[in-house]
């Protein structure tokens, strides 16, 4: 999978995602984010156990695939994106995140 996104509108899915999602959860699985390839954009997923909150985020998609990934440091990392454009990629390593000269990997 691979997705071409705004930085703006990808970092203010994964505030409000971040939100939801408990930083010291009673479940590990509780404090990820689900990231899935969808026709049109990307889709995302996060609860806390009684509240869900499903969002999805215009986007050039290419491939399927769906991960699950830290919330907060996920939207710590986007939102320390030098560039307005952010690339993400799925590999068998991880998920990939790329903006401008910035690049990493959540595995």
């Amino acid at each position: 999978m691979r997705a071409g996104v705004a930085k703006r509108a990808l970092a203010e899915a994964a505030g409000v995602l971040e939100r939801i999602a408990p930083s010291k959860p009673s479940q590990p699985v509780l404090a990820q984010i689900r990231l899935e390839a969808l026709e049109g954009g990307l889709g995302f997923r996060a609860t806390n156990g009684e509240i869900d909150l499903e969002l999805q985020v215009p986007a050039e998609v290419e491939g399927s695939g769906a991960a699950l990934v830290p919330a907060a440091l996920f939207g710590q990392l986007v939102r320390s994106l030098p560039s307005e454009y952010a690339e993400l990629r799925l590999t068998p390593e991880g998920l990939e995140l790329e903006g401008g000269r910035f690049a990493t990997r959540i595995a």
